[in-house]
């Protein structure tokens, strides 16, 4: 059985499964974080996509990306939410999408600090030749200004592309089902 309820800022009518009772989400008009109640309330069924009357504007179903009419978006914000969703066996929730800016920034810091010591590294070896021949140490030196640096960008770009990916992977998913989803 299904939870309904209202959005306590714009109204709306939403319809959730019975194992999100007592989670947070956000409504698919107003975008407002909501609690979901743990009992189903009664309130009157959610209205379809062209059950709206005439004067009224229905709900857009693209107004939260990865949504559908009724749907509630899925939200992290407690840390009992953050667990749900990581022993979510249905996979009802991506747990990719809340912490992909997490991954990145840690990789950007394992980048930084990888680079940083092979840039050290090579300034250091570049000075150390410069003792026994002037011009093989400037080549060394050269090389590790221009390719290190370029080396990092190139890695952060791989790294950045590689993540966008994913997410546009979970934005697929997302649309289909809400493709499917509708009436």
């Amino acid at each position: 059985m299904a939870i309904h309820f209202n959005c306590g800022i714009c109204g709306q009518t939403m319809e959730v499964p019975d194992d999100m009772a007592g989670s947070r989400g956000r409504c698919p008009k107003c975008n407002n974080a909501v609690d979901i109640p743990q009992q189903p309330a009664a309130a009157p069924p959610p209205t379809s996509l062209g059950a709206a009357s005439v004067g009224q504007t229905p709900p857009r179903p693209d107004a939260v990306p990865g949504t559908h009419q009724g749907a509630v978006t899925p939200s992290l914000a407690a840390p009992a939410d953050f667990v749900r969703a990581l022993f979510d066996v249905n996979f009802h929730s991506f747990l990719t999408t809340k912490v992909i800016k997490l991954i990145y920034i840690l990789v950007l810091v394992v980048l930084t600090l990888s680079w940083g010591v092979a840039f050290l590294s090579g300034l250091g070896t570049a000075l150390g030749m410069m003792k026994d021949s002037v011009l093989m140490g400037g080549v060394v030196l050269l090389a590790a200004l221009i390719a290190i640096p370029l080396g990092y960008l190139l890695s952060v770009v791989w790294i950045r592309v590689s993540l966008e990916l994913v997410i546009i992977l979970f934005r697929i998913a997302e649309d289909v089902h809400r493709t499917a989803s509708r009436p």
